[in-house]
C-alpha cells in the first residue's frame, strides 16, 4: 500500500485523447501492463457471445484496474448499456475526469 501512495502522482491519462484528464501513475502503469493480455480476452469474449454484459469487479487495487478497464472499454466503443462496474474499497485513480 506505501507503494500505492507514493507513486501516486498524477500523470497525464494518454490512452485516450481526454482533456485535463490526469490519472495516478502507480495505476496507470499498472493497466497499461495487463493492457495487452485485457483487449484481447475481452475482444475474443464479446466475439463468443455478443449479447453478454462484461461486469467489471475488483478490491483495492484490483478496484483501480477496474475501473481503468471500464473507462478504456467504454471510450474504445462498448455501449455503456453492456458495462457493469463494481468495486470495494478502491482508491482514487485520478481527477474529476476519470471518477
Amino acid at each position: 500500500m506505501t507503494e500505492e501512495i507514493t507513486h501516486a502522482i498524477p500523470w497525464k491519462y494518454d490512452l485516450h485523447n481526454v482533456n485535463e484528464a490526469l490519472a495516478a501513475d502507480y495505476f496507470l502503469t499498472k493497466y497499461e501492463s495487463i493492457w495487452e493480455w485485457f483487449w484481447t480476452t475481452l475482444n475474443l469474449q464479446l466475439s463468443l457471445h455478443k449479447d453478454y454484459t462484461v461486469v467489471f469487479t475488483g478490491h483495492s487495487l484490483g478496484g483501480a484496474l477496474t475501473v481503468h478497464a471500464a473507462i478504456d472499454s467504454l471510450l474504445n466503443g462498448l455501449e455503456s448499456s453492456k458495462i457493469k462496474v463494481y468495486t470495494f474499497g478502491q482508491p482514487r485513480i485520478g481527477n474529476k475526469f476519470l471518477e
